[in-house]
């Protein structure tokens, strides 16, 4: 997981939610989302209360704090996904050398990720949106790395897709 703005305390929890989103149904969602919620106070300044009234709606609200609140939340919820898509095809994934790769390019992808964020909210110039727009930037790119790594997994009955993983 590449949580830079999450401590340690904070990962733990988060991770305990990866573990359990693939057996979360609709209603234990709101047990995922509350766990999010609580890595979120736990790793800031920030109360429950005020999580949970900004990290839906108020990403392009004039309130730096609230904007951040929300991209980091976004990007939880996005980071999760990837986690569970790259898990589950790593588990599928039958030939080793196809994991190693797939674990070298995951790493190449972060690290890509990271310095093109970084290019592209480097004309903020330190302003107070940067941080937020950074992980906004962030969260862009992990929503669509999890879009193609939930592809690869999707590919398993058709013959122009990804043929490595086992039929």
């Amino acid at each position: 997981m590449n949580l830079y703005f999450c401590t340690s305390a904070c990962q733990r929890i988060l991770f305990l939610v990866m573990l359990l989103l693939p057996l979360a149904s609709h209603a234990d969602e709101k047990i995922a989302n509350d766990l999010v919620i609580k890595a979120m106070a736990q790793d800031s300044s920030l109360t429950e209360e005020e999580i949970r009234e900004h990290y839906k709606n108020d990403c392009l609200t004039d309130f730096p704090r609230y904007a951040a609140i929300c991209a980091k939340y976004n990007l939880l919820e996005a980071d999760l996904t990837l986690n569970k898509n790259y898990k589950e095809l790593m588990r599928r994934l039958a030939d080793e050398q196809a994991k190693s790769k797939l674990k070298a390019a995951q790493r190449a992808w972060i690290s890509f990720r990271d310095l093109q964020c970084e290019f592209e909210t480097s004309s903020w110039g330190g302003g107070r949106f940067q941080p937020t727009a950074k992980i906004m930037c962030i969260k862009r790119f992990t929503e669509d790395r999890a879009k193609l790594l939930g592809e690869y997994l999707l590919c398993e009955d058709s013959p122009e897709c990804f043929s490595l993983l086992p039929k």
